[in-house]
Order: structure tokens, then C-alpha cells, then sequence
């Protein structure tokens, strides 16, 4: 069985999934686009596709986060791909579930085989999986329906490095701001895990409904401690270190939150874990076959400055001069960060989140010192990109 990979970025948020059963929405052709000579501004009437030699990606960005979604933020059409990729990656365990079920009943009862009614249902899922005439509503509604009595459970990998950098500018001691950081992260953590729950419970009929526990971790690249478990009192059911919780943890969601962009890469990049490499396998099941064929991806959210570093390039971060280099020892310069490369996930795209008519002019100045080989898009708040499959679709929700 091969997986796709998921991920979610928005300019607050980036969400993406991979191709093996994804195609796109028949209501919403993919087509060729030409490169953009100039920046493209992002509007909620603006429809862009491009396809990449990229694979097993899908993303969405947006510049505000799930955890603080409400009536008047998230846009129906984010949601509307948010539930569509929770649905898929729960609906993936559930195949795999029942695949494993048939090859214990037949190891342990060779003689009468497998239970046609676990076939029966493995065959409909592989079908479901692979439907590419409905709409992702349409498709969303049939994995719900598909998963009605189970007892699903959702990982979510809570990663609120940025918002962990110290700040110069504060009166408080460093203590103080690790502790204040830490309860500020805890609190949009649960804000996201009460919401994916809210959102879950929502779209699902009233009977034989699915049951859906969520469990929670915290991890900070700085250090790669696991911290803040939630959903169980098993131990068991947590992974003991940030590469156990990006490996055989298999989350559901990657969640990266915003803050100081230029710590949170430092962080990924620093030490011998290779957290780079660990995130983009988690999110995309890029690699060898094997991995690819054995391990359901997560869906990855990246908000500010998540959604930056998910992007070709993460100088955009130093334009409007909001997050401070001098908390990376050795590049205290904005100069210092020109070039650097984010995780590209997002083919040869670059972001600017948090996007407004007050940074136009300063856009048209910056533009030109991003290096040739990547595009550049700018998303105002609550603006969304999806990138679903190989092929990319980028469009304002």
C-alpha cells in the first residue's frame, strides 16, 4: 500500500498531502502556469495553479492559524480541506487496520481464510481512496461514513520553537519568558486539539458515529525534549524524544508555530538529529520505497513563521524587520540570512505572511534580491494556499 504525504501551511497556516490517492478537484482543473516574472499578490478572487517535479506534496497556507480559527477567520474552503485531510489520514489507518486483520486471520486460521467481511471492507476503502470523480466535500462525507463505529485516534506533534526565542526587548528575566512561552504554547495547543475535535464531531451524522481520542505532545527543536503529553494517562501511547515523535510515533499532524522565524530554523538545523530531514520525511514519506509503501504521512501546519520556513527560501523574513537575527549566534544580520533555504515543500515557492497594503512598495523593492529559481506569493490574514499532490494548486480560500 503506498501513502501520500500531507501538509498544512497557512501564512499562519500550511497543510499539504501527497499524490498516491489524491487527484484534484474535478471542479478545480490543474493547469500549467507560467512562471511570475513579478510578486504575486494573493486575492480572495485570485485562482493560481502550477504543477512541480516535486512529489507526494499537498499544502495549504493561510496567515492564521488553526488554534485561533473562529466564525470570522478560518475561510469555509480551508476548513473544508483541513477535515478533508484529517479524514484521509484517519481513513488510512482504518485500511491498514483492517489490513492487518486479514493477515491474522489467516495465519491463525489457514483452513477457513480470511473473513469476507474484512475483505469486503479493505476492497471498499482501496476504492474510496482512490475516487477521483467527487468533490473533496463529497469525498470527505464518504471517509466519514466509511469510519462510523470506529475508535480513531489522532497524533498531533506540537512544535512551538519560535515562540520559545528570547527576546532582547523584554523587561523580563529569560526564566520568565520560557515559562510564559510555554503556557502561551500549551494554551493554543489545546485551542487547536479542541478544534479539531469541535470540527470532527460537526461533520459527522448523528448515530453510529466514529469516536475520536486526540493525542498531544510538545516538542522543541532546541532541545528535542517531549514535553506536555495529553489524551491518555498511558505512557506507553507517547514517544520518549522529538526523533521517536517524527518516526515510528507516526503523528497525524505536525503542527509548527509562529514566532521568530530565524531561531526556529537555527534550531532545525543545528545538533545531530537532522531535523530538517526527519520533518520532511514525516510530512511527505519521501525516500526509499520502503518508507514510502510502510508509513502513512502527517499532515504538516506551519504558521508564520512555519509557513516561511516551509518555503524555498526564508529571507522574506527579514523584510519587514518583526523577527530578530541576534538571537542566532553568528548571524545577527538580516545579511546573514540571505540565501538561506527553508524546507521547500512547497515546490519553488517563497511566502510573505501577514500581508497588507501598507508592504506593497516595500514588495516591489525586495522582490529582486530573492534568488532567481524561486516564485515569490504574498498572503494577507486568514488567505489561503492549498497544494494538493504532485501537482501544485494554489489558490485564496
Amino acid at each position: 500500500m503506498k501513502y501520500l504525504s500531507l501538509r498544512l501551511l497557512q501564512c499562519s497556516l500550511c497543510l499539504s498531502i501527497s499524490e498516491a490517492w489524491l487527484s484534484s478537484s474535478p471542479s478545480c482543473p490543474l493547469k500549467q502556469l507560467a512562471r511570475p516574472t513579478s510578486t504575486t499578490y494573493l486575492t480572495r478572487s485570485n485562482l493560481l495553479h502550477f504543477s512541480t517535479k516535486s512529489r507526494n506534496e499537498e499544502v495549504v497556507l493561510a496567515s492564521a492559524g488553526v488554534d485561533e480559527a473562529n466564525e470570522e477567520g478560518m475561510t469555509p474552503s480551508t476548513s473544508e480541506f483541513f477535515l478533508y485531510s484529517l479524514a484521509r489520514l484517519l481513513t488510512m489507518d482504518v485500511i491498514q487496520t483492517t489490513q492487518d486483520e486479514i493477515e491474522e486471520s489467516a495465519k491463525y486460521s489457514p483452513c477457513q481464510g480470511p473473513s469476507i467481511d474484512l475483505l469486503n471492507k479493505l476492497e471498499r476503502g482501496d476504492d474510496l481512496m482512490q475516487t477521483k470523480e467527487k468533490t473533496r466535500k463529497e469525498k470527505t462525507d464518504l471517509m466519514l461514513e466509511y469510519m462510523k463505529g470506529e475508535d480513531l485516534e489522532l497524533k498531533v506533534l506540537y512544535i512551538p520553537t519560535a515562540m520559545y526565542a528570547l527576546r532582547t526587548d523584554s523587561k523580563n528575566s529569560s526564566g520568565k519568558q520560557r515559562q510564559r512561552a510555554r503556557a502561551d504554547g500549551k494554551k493554543r495547543r489545546n485551542q487547536l486539539v479542541e478544534h479539531i475535535k469541535d470540527m470532527f464531531v460537526a461533520s459527522c451524522d448523528d448515530g453510529d458515529q466514529p469516536s475520536l481520542n486526540v493525542l498531544a505532545v510538545t516538542l522543541d527543536f532546541d532541545d528535542g525534549s517531549i514535553k506536555q503529553p495529553s489524551g491518555s494517562e498511558e505512557i506507553s501511547k507517547f514517544p520518549q524524544d522529538g526523533k521517536e515523535a517524527l518516526t515510528t510515533w507516526r503523528p497525524h499532524v505536525v503542527y509548527l508555530e509562529g514566532g521568530n522565524t530565524f531561531w526556529l530554523l537555527h534550531c532545525m538545523e543545528k545538533g545531530k538529529e537532522g531535523w530538517m530531514q526527519l520533518l520532511k520525511d514525516a510530512c511527505s514519506c519521501q525516500g526509499n520505497q520502503e518508507v514510502m509503501e510502510q508509513r502513512r504521512p502527517a499532515l504538516y501546519i506551519g504558521k508564520s513563521a512555519g509557513a516561511i520556513v516551509a518555503g524555498k527560501y526564508v529571507e522574506t523574513a527579514t523584510w519587514k524587520g518583526w523577527d530578530d537575527p541576534t538571537v542566532v549566534p553568528g548571524k545577527e544580520s538580516y545579511e546573514n540570512w540571505k540565501g538561506d533555504v527553508g524546507l521547500n515543500i512547497a515546490g519553488v515557492a517563497s511566502f510573505f505572511p501577514h500581508m497588507s497594503d501598507d508592504w506593497i512598495d516595500l514588495i516591489d523593492r525586495k522582490k529582486g534580491t530573492l534568488p532567481a529559481d524561486s516564485d515569490l506569493y504574498s498572503l494577507r490574514e486568514w488567505d489561503a494556499c492549498c497544494i494538493e499532490g504532485s501537482q501544485y494548486e494554489i489558490y485564496v480560500s
